[in-house]
């Protein structure tokens, strides 16, 4: 396809292939054109290299999931890929399972498209997304994540506009503060159908001097927590009656709408939803991250709460209202135990790891407990480089161990070479232990990569 062909990238395993080409030709019938291996690889050429050329020059990457994703070694490359070729990812289930280990760092923590549970809803949920990308450039996540959230190593600090992205402004240097995001933003973004709230961290208020009296500039805007994730899918029961199946649905729309950020339709759906079945978590769940999304934190918490009570598992409530407490109410005590009680209900949910460490940082500054639960997240998918650029920050600006903060950065570009943020904190560290010229040579190649590097 020409680069200027507008076009999902399908990403599947052999296994799964003919599941994935049904959806190919549903899709392509509607006018949504589609790449997808082998059909698309051209005569002659590298498998890999067709593979990345795709992905870069697709509009969004269509994950059909099932559960021997889980295993594919290629299926977590191309993830990994897509973020960092900021393309959207947009999960479609085919099983009704969920993913394990490293693949839960990147898909579990959002909503998805449920292909399993009707195909032809799925498949118009699919092109209600794709075309609401319009002309304009797409991105995943971020976490989580993602959200490209930074913790700088010198200021000034950024505070995120989205869950994958920041932006720069003054630090408070008095005690540095996880600030409420915007709802905009084009970095990496995981969009696995629903919900796609914000969960932002300010950076820390650091100088770091130099040799010759110089303050080193912070690293560009860097991706580092993992998405705030949204309620987990929910199928209606075998025996669901038509009220509780309406609610069910009308909980869905408003993940539609909470993925084309329109917060007050949202809210309008999970409102009516409640009304068909009052005792539907997920829609309290639903409903409270669109308050938090709207800056109504106390709503927010309430609706969470009443998730809470109504289904006392249910992990992700408790991290959403870790969520609102950390970044809405500044209340890092409460989040901390928010999202404790989220790894307790499910110890492998990295993102609730992953902004309680940044509460340790940011918030509590208890940093050794930051490094051992961004610990956690490599111990849950070792590839997660922004991990390791996070354990450099700590180590450089707080606890001025040089040595430790270059291992880190030198793990983070082992796994992403092109990350300049990495490559240039390197070249601060290495400029603190007295060798200019290797400095020079990172913090050069650094700006060579994003000229607005440190700035």
């Amino acid at each position: 396809m020409a680069n200027s062909e507008v076009f999902f990238f399908v990403s599947h395993v052999a296994e799964n292939r003919d599941s994935a080409l049904e959806i190919v030709g549903e899709l392509e019938r509607r006018g949504t054109r589609c790449w997808i291996a082998p059909r698309d690889i051209r005569p002659g050429r590298p498998f890999d290299d067709e593979i990345a050329d795709a992905i870069e020059n697709s509009r969004a990457m269509l994950l059909i999931f099932s559960d021997l994703c889980n295993d594919s070694e290629y299926i977590r490359r191309e993830v990994t890929f897509a973020g960092e070729s900021h393309k959207t990812v947009i999960p479609f289930r085919i099983e009704n399972v969920l993913p394990r280990r490293g693949l839960r760092v990147r898909l579990s923590d959002l909503h998805w498209i449920d292909g399993f549970v009707s195909r032809e809803r799925a498949i118009e949920e699919v092109l209600k997304t794709f075309s609401s990308f319009g002309n304009a450039e797409t991105a995943i996540a971020a976490p989580a994540a993602p959200v490209q959230d930074a913790v700088h190593a010198a200021p000034p600090t950024a505070t995120p506009r989205s869950k994958w992205d920041v932006s720069q402004r003054t630090a408070d240097t008095a005690r540095p503060s996880p600030a409420k995001p915007a709802a905009s933003g084009n970095s990496l973004q995981f969009i696995l159908f629903g919900c796609v709230a914000a969960a932002g961290l300010a950076g820390l208020g650091l100088f770091l001097a130099t040799r010759n009296g110089e303050t080193p500039a912070p690293p560009s805007p860097a991706a580092l927590t993992q998405p705030a994730p949204t309620p987990k899918p929910t199928s209606p029961p075998a025996a669901a009656t038509p009220a509780v199946k309406q609610a069910i649905t009308l909980s869905g729309s408003g993940d539609a709408d909470l993925v084309n950020k329109d917060y007050d339709r949202a809210i309008a759906d999970y409102t009516q939803a409640l009304q068909f079945d009052p005792k539907l978590a997920v829609a309290y769940n639903g409903r409270g991250s669109a308050y938090y999304e709207k800056n109504e934190f106390d709503r927010a918490i309430a609706d969470h709460t009443e998730a809470i009570q109504l289904d006392p598992k249910l992990a992700d409530a408790y991290f959403h209202r870790g969520i609102a407490y950390s970044y809405g109410k500044h209340d890092y005590d409460r989040a901390v135990a928010d999202y404790t009680e989220a790894i307790q209900l499910d110890p492998i949910f990295a993102g609730a790891y992953f902004h309680r460490a940044i509460v340790y940082q940011n918030g509590t500054q208890d940093f050794d407990r930051a490094l051992s639960d961004y610990q956690e997240v490599l111990s849950l998918d070792a590839s997660f480089f922004l991990a390791h650029y996070n354990r450099g920050i700590i180590f450089q600006a707080l606890k001025k161990d040089f040595n430790r903060a270059i291992a880190e950065y030198t793990e983070a570009l082992r796994i992403n070479p092109n990350y300049a943020p990495a490559l240039y904190n390197r070249g601060v560290s290495k400029r603190m232990l007295g060798d200019t010229a290797d400095g020079d040579a990172d913090i050069a190649g650094a700006k060579a990569l994003d000229p607005n590097v440190g700035k």
